[in-house]
């Protein structure tokens, strides 16, 4: 259910980064979409399918219609003709994205998910056969990492609040104090890797069309909110263990990764990329894992140790950083 609500804003947000001085009124479709976003997230429950599938998916309609128009309202202005034709490009992708979506709503079961994920797939996958038009009207970076850091920083705030049940739900007992300072631990190294090379590794003068910082944040966010969500079941064992570790590990090495992939494509001229000591953590994280799956150390370890790692990894940055200044000076 993140997945649509997170591609609208995605949407919304490259719209104002390319078109915002040309939207007449931007302030009442932004309060008109955040209703239809707030419609949305009330909407979201565990009997989904029979009493708010339709409500959820009309407010994505309703959302997604509202960003056409302000395409379509781009498109019309006495712009360039680069802007001009991205703008028509985008509107008729996404109407169509919209259009396979909508009809979802004459299909029931497992073939309503599919067509109206299909129709956001689409939404998603359709922009990277316009590459051509897009690199000719290239996106504001300063704004959309500015905006990417702030959705990032909400997620890990967000994460904190699984630290707070795990508290809440147990009291103060020993073993959950040393848990939850475990995974504040993990959260905040991994906070402090992500954040440090957005402070001193991008490069916000680079000409771009926006799309792989944009797509990669998709999964870093993901990653994100899904390592929060295991956290909280790690602690509680809700599920079997070899399923969270895969999902600890899994999500903790799909943020290292994207994270990694999107700033040395967007690195500033001059800096070390760090490849081998990415690749050194990576392999400390797979030795790690197998030695979760093999040994079963107690899970407070294993969130202590990848946590490690994240701090390694940012000891490391920071090394390289001022290595990189001593030598530039």
């Amino acid at each position: 259910m993140v997945f649509p609500m997170f591609w609208l804003w995605a949407g919304q947000t490259m719209l104002f980064n390319r078109y915002s001085d040309e939207i007449n009124h931007p302030a009442i479709y932004m309060l008109l979409q955040m209703f239809c976003l707030i419609l949305m997230t009330v909407h979201i429950n565990f009997d989904f399918n029979n009493s708010t599938y339709h409500i959820f998916l009309l407010s994505y309609l309703g959302f997604r219609a509202l960003t056409v128009a302000q395409y379509v309202q781009a498109g019309k202005r006495r712009l360039d003709d680069a802007r001009c034709r991205t703008a028509s490009v985008l509107s008729r992708l996404f109407t169509a994205g919209a259009v396979i979506t909508g009809s979802s709503i004459f299909f029931s079961g497992n073939w309503r998910y599919t067509i109206m994920y299909a129709g956001i797939f689409a939404d998603i996958v359709l922009p990277l056969f316009f590459r051509g038009y897009l690199k000719y009207t290239p996106v504001n970076l300063p704004h959309l990492s500015e905006r990417l850091g702030l959705f990032v920083l909400i997620a890990f705030g967000e994460s904190l609040v699984s630290i707070t049940d795990i508290l809440s739900e147990s009291g103060d007992s020993g073993y959950s104090m040393a848990f939850a300072a475990a995974s504040f631990f993990l959260i905040s190294v991994m906070w402090g890797s992500y954040f440090h090379d957005f402070e001193n590794t991008l490069d916000r003068h680079l000409n771009t069309n926006g799309q792989l910082i944009l797509y990669s944040h998709f999964f870093i966010l993901a990653a994100i909110m899904i390592l929060a969500a295991n956290l909280h079941l790690l602690y509680a064992d809700h599920l079997p263990r070899r399923t969270l570790l895969d999902f600890l590990f899994g999500s903790a090495a799909v943020f290292f990764i994207c994270k990694h992939g999107v700033f040395y494509h967007h690195r500033q001229s001059g800096l070390d990329p760090g490849v081998k000591k990415a690749v050194a953590i990576l392999i400390l994280m797979t030795a790690l894992y197998s030695i979760d799956v093999f040994l079963s150390p107690p899970v407070i370890l294993s969130v202590s140790l990848l946590g490690l790692c994240f701090a390694l990894e940012l000891v490391g940055s920071r090394m390289l950083l001022a290595n990189g200044k001593n030598g530039a000076a």
